[in-house]
């Protein structure tokens, strides 16, 4: 139902669902664990694009998975509910500490980029996706007071090559120095403690 409903047919073309996985319209659009796929459609894509799955870089390995799998063919839905799903506090994605959060997103929107590449996916199909995650990581970069995590947050952004949100403009803009990164830092867990007193 809802934002799911578009792509869940009992039948897909699987090149019809590339963008929307590469994308991250809906997290995450196909769980490798409740999925049935031929093995040596995986075998063959590691040999063909090596940099997609051994990377050391990389995160994680469903998005380049699944995105393999319907560049390969037709994709079928059983609607009966196959797993239950739980988020842990220090999941990889749902990390507490935010070096490892950064560190994990980093990787997912370097792969992203590899992915548009390798499947030549116009820039405008990922421009909320690229937008929505450097925009968290910019966040998560402002948590850690790493300076040299503001710099691959940089890189990042002319990676991309697309607009930032106001509020990357702004994480960006407190992190400048040490002193104003620290200050700002500090005010907004000041912040935090006084909203949650109130």
């Amino acid at each position: 139902s809802g934002k799911y409903s578009n792509y869940f047919c009992k039948e897909t073309c699987g090149k019809d669902l590339i963008v929307p996985i590469v994308a991250h319209k809906v997290k995450p659009l196909i769980h490798l664990c409740t999925a049935m796929y031929r093995r040596d459609i995986v075998i063959k894509a590691i040999n063909t694009y090596p940099d997609l799955f051994k990377s050391p870089w990389l995160t994680c390995e469903d998005i380049q998975i699944t995105t393999v799998l319907a560049a390969s063919g037709n994709i079928a839905y059983l609607p009966e509910i196959t797993l239950n799903y739980t988020v842990t506090p220090n999941t990889a994605s749902n990390q507490q500490l935010p070096q490892t959060a950064f560190s994990f997103y980093y990787g997912i929107i370097l792969l992203t980029k590899l992915l548009q590449k390798t499947y030549s996916i116009p820039s405008n199909d990922l421009v909320s996706f690229y937008r929505s995650s450097i925009q968290h990581l910019a966040k998560l970069m402002f948590n850690t007071r790493e300076p040299k995590l503001r710099y691959k947050t940089k890189e990042l952004i002319n990676l991309c090559n697309t607009t930032i949100s106001a509020q990357t403009k702004l994480y960006l803009a407190a992190t400048t120095d040490r002193v104003l990164w620290n200050t700002t830092w500090q005010l907004k867990q000041l912040v935090k403690r006084l909203r949650k007193w109130h």
